[in-house]
């Protein structure tokens, strides 16, 4: 082993005179320098023609993250940033840079979070991240990321900052849908929590994506169907957090591509695009689907989504919308129906000239019937022969005086006729017995 070492890398190479070979060694030794000074000034001449491409880069937006409340099963640090890449790269939100900044606060929710009653209540958690948040002074085209409790935090800070792009998941403050929007004014004395209302509207874009029938961000409108508030309450244990390890970019890229308002809506008002991801099936039978054959659970699926539908108003997610016993629509119905009325006694006080053709119409059936009697008949003939007779024997005045006062007292005798036409069938009676 020693022999065939010295053999090869032995004294006898090193005292060996320079041979042609190592020129060769030492002359693609230069080249290769030459060819690194040469590399050297190109890239100093292209940074001094583009001074700009070195000295100010153009950096990203820093994403400032808030994780839900501290309850149930909690994703890893891992899991909660995959979650944040799904929702940035399924909604087509501006990319941030990396790493997220995450904003530490309590995130509790006395007594039920994880702390139990050493944790902060909802008010006072959400207080804290809005401060904490506050403090860490996002720059303006920094996005602001929030889940739950998280979104109810960037909700808040949203409506005092201005200049910033909000990422909003599971938020209960969501206008027409969130929990804290439903039932505004509403304060629980022991838990703390404080149903302050819509997040504001402040121009900043924002994204707000909700699973249906997540209780917390799309609670029913109506209250009067308890089949529909059920499923809600169900969404919250079984939708609500499993969205952090649920959702995927495809799901969010179907409901902005389904042309479907029910899903998917852009407010350019308040720029604002709003999401509804579809939950199959409903969270009532969530805990049956394990144990039921497909079929039967899209059988049972369909009619009960139809009725709950019948509780909720998704015409426009960006009216901040409070929940009602029943739609308003109806109330409009009722306003309508009473409006009516008062048209009516209008048209009764322009119809009085009718009233008297209909008083006269039974007069003529009167007529009729007394055209029957041939005495009464025989008696108006002699009538008018003695008038003829008494108006040749009359001089022309008292012809013209017994006409006018004919002509006058004809509507005497017209109201009167019932009377006379009386009195000549008496008198026709009165004869027909004479003469028997």
């Amino acid at each position: 082993m020693g022999n065939r070492r010295a053999g090869t890398q032995g004294r006898h190479r090193a005292h060996k005179p320079e041979s042609g070979k190592r020129g060769v060694r030492r002359a693609k030794a230069a080249v290769s320098a030459i060819g690194m000074a040469g590399v050297a000034v190109a890239g100093a001449a292209l940074l001094g023609t583009a001074p700009t491409m070195s000295v100010s880069p153009q950096l990203l937006a820093t994403l400032h993250y808030l994780r839900g409340t501290n309850i149930g099963y909690q994703p890893t640090q891992q899991e909660y940033e995959d979650f944040i890449g799904v929702v940035v790269n399924g909604t087509a939100a501006p990319k941030p840079d990396a790493p997220y900044e995450k904003v530490d606060y309590n995130a509790g929710f006395r007594p039920f979070s994880h702390g139990g009653f050493k944790d902060l209540t909802f008010d006072d958690s959400v207080a804290q991240g809005v401060a904490n948040l506050a403090a860490a002074q996002p720059a303006p085209g920094d996005i602001i990321f929030g889940f739950s409790q998280g979104a109810a935090v960037a909700s808040q800070y949203k409506a005092d900052h201005t200049g910033n792009t909000y990422v909003l998941v599971a938020n209960p403050n969501r206008p027409n849908g969130g929990i804290l929007e439903r039932f505004e004014g509403l304060h629980i004395p022991f838990l703390d929590v404080t149903f302050n209302g819509a997040t504001p509207d402040n121009g900043d874009y924002t994204i707000d994506v909700a699973r249906q029938y997540d209780g917390w961000t799309d609670f029913p409108t109506y209250l009067w169907n308890p089949v529909a508030i059920a499923n809600a309450v169900v969404g919250m244990a079984l939708v609500h957090g499993n969205t952090q390890f649920q959702l995927t970019e495809a799901d969010l890229e179907a409901a902005r591509n389904s042309g479907d308002s029910d899903y998917y809506q852009f407010d350019a008002k308040s720029n604002t695009a709003y999401y509804v991801v579809k939950t199959y099936p409903i969270p009532l039978l969530i805990p049956l689907d394990p144990f039921l054959p497909d079929p039967v659970i899209a059988a049972l699926d369909a009619p009960l989504r139809k009725f709950i539908e019948t509780a909720y108003n998704r015409d426009d997610y960006s009216v901040p919308t409070r929940a009602t016993l029943f739609p308003r629509r109806q109330a409009t119905a009722a306003v309508e129906s009473v409006d009516e009325p008062a048209v009516a006694p209008a048209q009764q006080r322009s119809a009085p000239d009718p009233e008297p053709q209909v008083s006269e119409e039974p007069q003529e059936p009167a007529a009729k019937r007394t055209a029957w009697h041939p005495r009464k008949h025989l008696r108006a003939v002699a009538d008018d022969e003695s008038a003829s007779d008494t108006t040749d024997t009359d001089a022309t005045g008292s012809s013209t005086t017994t006409k006018t006062e004919t002509e006058t007292d004809a509507p005497a005798k017209a109201d009167n006729a019932p009377t006379t036409e009386h009195s000549a069938a008496a008198a026709g009676s009165g004869a027909d017995q004479a003469a028997s």
